[in-house]
């Protein structure tokens, strides 16, 4: 099966509206969830991808080192700049069919 990307576009409004330590708040978290309507939960390495309730299908996919690089400066309080990156996406539709 060919891996499938959905390109994440993390915005100043996401930047400005996240929250710090707060895995399903960040921007990173805002960004995926506006582009496919998932509710997740942001780790550094990977993101957990799910419907939003407290029980159901959820699936892990790891995430390039450069949105764990964001992560980690925007909990830090650190300067962070409105960025782009690939999800792969293949795994979701297994999962929902």
């Amino acid at each position: 099966m060919q891996t499938k990307y959905v390109t994440i576009e993390v915005t100043r409004e996401h930047i400005r509206d996240g929250s710090t330590m707060m895995c399903a708040f960040c921007p990173v978290a805002l960004a995926i969830k506006d582009k496919i309507g998932l509710c997740c939960r942001v780790q550094p390495g990977y993101v957990v991808l799910g419907k939003g309730r407290p029980i159901g299908p959820c699936i892990k996919i790891n995430i390039p080192r450069t949105v764990t690089r964001f992560i980690n400066n925007f909990d830090s309080d650190l300067p962070v700049k409105p960025f782009k990156f690939r999800l792969p996406l293949t795994d979701l539709e297994v999962m929902y069919d």
